[in-house]
């Protein structure tokens, strides 16, 4: 059974991005990935099944797929997440594990909306961190075999060197998008206001800091929010014609925290068309994705004018530290 499950895991591992639990024939959590430990907030190495939020169901649920062991689907609420679980047994069915992997069902309005502005950051991106460079290597290729058919070897050295150096540009693209793959959901908190004071007092713009008073702590990771803000600084920076603009904090009711990045003379039209590079070159793509993790919104132009608003999720004043219920078997 060890060596098995071993051979699961290392198959397995975190590469699948659905929640996904393996559940023994006690109804025991034998194995989880980290977006399923995401998913409920919970350790859950070990536990019953049924001490998880929908944990009955969910055990009623890996009971039937054991019995009838066959693929099944149901729907369940997490915490008011409407989710699609598929159950199976692991393997061709002489497995005495259960495997339960949680989808979404649907995309809300605002969600699709917020995937569409996520995709088109990542085609323009793409297309220019792969394209540009993919011409020169194809360019150097007709260039070699011009050459060689004129058994003209002078300039061959150049063009070889010349198609490696933008391949590489292209892997290090295809390194970093990857990277932002393996990047988890994050719902921890951190206080916003330090972060954003580190990112313009070391960009020498401090004293364009407006924030308003009792700032709640926000959902998400420090680290991600000074790659992110300190990005759309620079971005902020490189579209005003004097380098001048404002950064302005505000909570909005006790569910929001906006960040708004604003310039009154900007010299371009299109934020996405500049060139400002951060997150190891992967420009809005990487900043949007970062903050989708964290739950966070970006929105580009909102004001009519070149400007920027970020919106975080304010984290309740008192969270609450119990641990998850317990059911009876």
């Amino acid at each position: 059974m060890a060596l098995q499950l071993d051979n699961l895991v290392e198959y397995w591992g975190d590469k699948q991005l659905a929640p996904m639990l393996f559940v023994n024939a006690q109804q025991r959590i034998v194995w989880h990935n980290r977006w399923a430990k995401w998913l409920f907030q919970s350790s859950l190495g070990n536990k019953d099944l049924r001490q998880l939020p929908a944990g009955k169901e969910l055990a009623a649920f890996a009971a039937r797929v054991r019995k009838y062991r066959d693929s099944l689907l149901t729907r369940i609420a997490i915490d008011d997440l409407v989710l699609d679980v598929e159950g199976r047994m692991m393997g061709n069915g002489n497995s005495d594990l259960t495997v339960l992997k949680f989808h979404t069902p649907f995309l809300s309005r605002g969600a699709a909306l917020e995937l569409h502005k996520l995709m088109q950051d990542f085609a323009l991106e793409a297309g220019d961190r792969v394209n540009n460079p993919l011409t020169t290597v194809l360019n150097c290729l007709n260039l070699i075999l011009r050459d060689v058919r004129a058994n003209r070897t002078d300039r061959l050295e150049t063009y070889v060197e010349l198609a490696i150096r933008e391949a590489h540009v292209m892997k290090e693209f295809g390194d970093w998008v990857r990277r932002l793959s393996e990047e988890p959901p994050l719902r921890d908190g951190f206080n916003l206001l330090p972060v954003l004071t580190e990112v313009l007092d070391r960009r020498n713009c401090l004293h364009l800091l407006d924030a308003g008073e009792d700032i709640p702590p926000v959902q998400g990771c420090p680290d991600h929010a000074r790659i992110v803000l300190g990005g759309l600084v620079n971005l902020m920076r490189q579209a005003s014609e004097d380098q001048a603009f404002t950064v302005r904090v505000r909570p909005q009711g006790r569910t929001l925290v906006t960040v708004e990045i604003n310039t009154q003379k900007s010299q371009v039209k299109d934020l996405r068309m500049l060139t400002e590079e951060f997150y190891g070159g992967l420009g809005l793509l990487a900043a949007r994705y970062l903050l989708a993790l964290m739950q966070a919104q970006l929105e580009l132009e909102f004001m009519g004018d070149i400007g920027i608003r970020v919106t975080f999720i304010a984290l309740p004043e008192v969270e609450s530290q119990s641990p998850l219920p317990s059911s009876s078997a």
